[in-house]
């Protein structure tokens, strides 16, 4: 059954089903058809046996005669075999319509403590009786009559509508069974188109979806949940394409550097200082790398869940006044003035270690982006519900237009559009800072005019964020 279609189950299912349902509606008929006919067949007796009891005369020698012109010559108006039997204290008949086969089961008196006695019997000939025996009392002398009629009719109906039933029934499983195994194909149609098209999708279709003939029924919430995870793939997948083109663009140029001052220093005749240079260059460019080759294992461990958060109680203000010092020296190499505005706010629960590198990647984006002469703010405060703490780096630099708010937080994405690197870096800084901002709860975002510099502002809750995998 395991390996059958599901339209075959579906067919066998319903069949069975309809099957059982017959079976019982066939028993279940049967037995109030059979109920309802003895019901009716014990009424006859009852109305029968008191006619005759009305009718009872005694004669010399201790026989029963019917009175009048009564006469009960053993069939009724439906053709239904009747039989009569008196019997008088001692056992002795003194009446009797019955024929001689029926003699031989023929019942004792009833006790002085019973009064009557309705039971079904089968003579030896096959045939059955429902039979009524009530005690009567005629001038002072006790009797039984037995009256019983014929159930011949009875289980004649009954045979006839078993007959009705043995062939309706499989008539009707077999038009149901092809009527269900119509409806499981047609049901099954939309399941099969969809997966006849799901397994033509492949990776240069991926922008293909699944119509929704009925988005409210469950195979238009099926065709749904399908096309929310081809959209999901699909921006995995040019993510993950994006990722390779950006990386190998990142890492060649590098490494063709490297390439290119090894080449010339093995040309060039040999001068210290110009040997010193082109390995101080070389350094420069593999330090770049190695930087790049971090970055990117960063994320792709906190892509696969990797990365666990090693908390503990911190002073916030006084991780942001850590960060300041180390950074002020390449602000200052710049010229750039560094303030900060750190006021008390609650202990927390975070990873100090990776975010103090959100906060350099932070200040490392400012510095480079922001003029000489200009200005960096470093600020730690509560906000206004005092349910999040506020580190915000505010610089007065150049600024960006309000499309790329959003773009600036993408793998491998900078302000220039050439990807020159004369200022900018990998652009890995602030996607690894938003990954820890959402690692701790928290959110990072931008506020910035063309010119007129950014303000980039990192929201995290009061409380402990606990342990959390990234």
């Amino acid at each position: 059954m395991a390996r059958t279609s599901i339209r075959t189950r579906l067919a066998l299912w319903f069949g069975a089903g309809l099957v059982a349902t017959a079976l019982t509606l066939a028993g279940i008929s049967t037995l109030l058809l059979v109920r309802g006919m003895r019901a009716e067949l014990d009424a006859d007796l009852t109305r029968d046996l008191a006619r005759v009891a009305t009718h009872m005369e005694p004669r010399p020698g201790g026989k029963i005669h019917l009175r009048g012109s009564y006469r009960y010559d053993g069939h009724g108006d439906d053709g239904n075999q009747r039989f009569l039997d008196i019997v008088d204290s001692s056992g002795r008949l003194v009446h009797s319509s019955s024929r001689p086969q029926s003699r031989k089961h023929r019942p004792p008196p009833l006790s002085a403590g019973e009064a009557s006695r309705l039971v079904s019997v089968q003579l030896s000939d096959g045939l059955r009786l429902r039979r009524l025996s009530r005690a009567v009392t005629v001038e002072g002398r006790r009797y039984t009559v037995h009256l019983a009629h014929s159930e011949k009719h009875l289980w004649a109906t009954v045979r006839s509508l078993l007959i009705i039933f043995s062939v309706l029934v499989p008539f009707t499983i077999l038009a149901s069974g092809l009527g269900g195994w119509f409806l499981a194909r047609k049901a099954l149609q939309p399941i099969q188109r969809m997966t006849s098209l799901a397994q033509k999708i492949n990776a240069s279709s991926l922008r293909t979806r699944i119509p929704v003939e009925n988005p409210k029924d469950e195979l238009g919430q099926l065709a749904g949940v399908l096309n929310d995870m081809l959209e999901r793939i699909d921006e995995a997948f040019e993510n993950l394409k994006r990722f390779t083109s950006d990386a190998s663009h990142e890492l060649r140029t590098p490494l063709a550097s490297i390439k290119a001052l090894g080449e010339v220093s093995l040309k060039a005749p040999s001068q210290d200082g110009k040997h010193r240079e082109t390995v101080v260059s070389m350094l420069r460019e593999t330090n770049r790398m190695t930087e790049l080759v971090e970055a990117l294992l960063l994320l792709s461990r906190a892509d696969a869940g990797r990365i666990e958060l090693c908390t503990e109680t911190t002073d916030l203000a006084r991780l942001a006044e850590d960060t300041l010092g180390i950074m002020g020296v390449l602000a200052e190499e710049k010229g750039l003035r560094l303030e900060s505005d750190l006021r008390q706010v609650p202990l927390t629960e975070v990873d100090p270690r990776l975010l103090r590198q959100a906060l350099m990647n932070l200040l490392q984006n400012a510095i480079t982006y922001t003029p000489k002469g200009g200005e960096i703010t470093v600020s730690v405060r509560p906000d206004a519900s005092g349910e999040r703490i506020l580190i915000q780096v505010k610089d007065t630099g150049v600024g960006m237009d309000l499309e790329r708010h959003q773009d600036i937080f993408e793998r491998f994405y900078r302000i220039d559009d050439a990807r020159t690197r004369a200022t900018g870096g990998a652009g890995l800084g602030l996607a690894i800072t938003r990954w820890i901002a959402r690692a701790h709860g928290g959110e990072i975002s931008v506020s910035s005019s063309l010119g007129e510099g950014s303000t980039f502002t990192v929201a995290l809750p009061t409380g402990p964020t606990g342990r959390t995998e990234g």
